[in-house]
């Protein structure tokens, strides 16, 4: 049935994502993907290995050939990270969800929250995931995985924009792209990375119009005047932005006061 899907759409426009967190797993998209390049030739189909928890490096290196993108749900390391070093191993688990390996080897990986199954869709919480990978006790799962704030900040943003083929539109600030953009209290680049999943957002700009504020007091602000009227695609507990979860369609542009100084 994966090769047939993959014959049938590797030359379309239609992307094909596959939920996998195994090595076995990603052997059959691998095989049926190598399949349908030897008989169709490459194409730019950019095929999605959602979760890839874990990957052979040999594995590795064929997702490259052939143009996969993992999307990792880093923030699934805190709560489950031990048990996933009980259940596979000190130095399996070492490599899960293998970030840095990903960015060494030139492969280009997002981040994703899993929602609405992951019960809070925070972006910043996947940043600080991939930044630090350490439980609640203070282990750290693999710490040659963990990748800069600025890594994992692209994997959310340009990474992101680029997994789904809209790189032209958005993901990075520049002239001509959609202005969706957010504007943090504090530059994640500079602040201590265990915090940054603690960042609050101050203002989401929606295609160049306010849609949330946050004022001075703490409270929320959504009904700008001449803001746009688009519906929050969450609910949004804890004071959470509507752009930061709803995120269009998991891409996110960052725009940070202190990002010049």
């Amino acid at each position: 049935m994966l090769e047939a899907a993959f014959a049938r759409w590797w030359r379309s426009g239609v992307q094909i994502n596959m939920h996998m967190n195994g090595d076995a797993a990603a052997e059959q998209a691998l095989r049926a993907i190598e399949k349908t390049v030897a008989s169709q030739g490459m194409a730019d189909h950019r095929p999605v290995f959602i979760h890839a928890s874990y990957l052979r490096p040999d594995q590795i290196q064929r997702m490259k050939a052939v143009g996969a993108v993992p999307s990792f749900l880093t923030t699934g390391l805190i709560p489950g990270g031990e048990t996933v070093v009980k259940l596979w191993g000190a130095d399996r688990a070492a490599s899960a969800m293998a970030a840095a390996t990903m960015a060494r080897s030139g492969i280009p990986y997002t981040f994703s929250h899993d929602a609405p199954v992951s019960p809070q869709p925070w972006v910043l919480a996947l940043v600080d995931a991939g930044v630090n990978r350490r439980t609640p006790s203070g282990l750290v799962i693999g710490p040659a995985e963990r990748v800069s704030p600025y890594q994992a900040l692209r994997a959310v943003t340009a990474h992101a924009a680029w997994q789904i083929k809209e790189e032209r539109s958005k993901g990075t600030l520049e002239v001509g792209k959609l202005a969706d953009l957010v504007i943090l209290e504090r530059n994640p680049l500079s602040v201590d990375p265990a915090t940054i999943k603690d960042i609050a957002v101050q203002e989401t700009i929606k295609e160049g119009r306010t849609i949330f504020r946050r004022e001075s007091d703490g409270a929320r602000s959504q009904a700008m005047a001449g803001g746009s009227s688009l519906p929050c695609l969450h609910d949004h507990d804890h004071g959470a932005p509507p752009a930061l979860t709803a995120s269009a369609r998991g891409t996110l542009n960052l725009l940070v006061r202190a990002a010049q100084q």
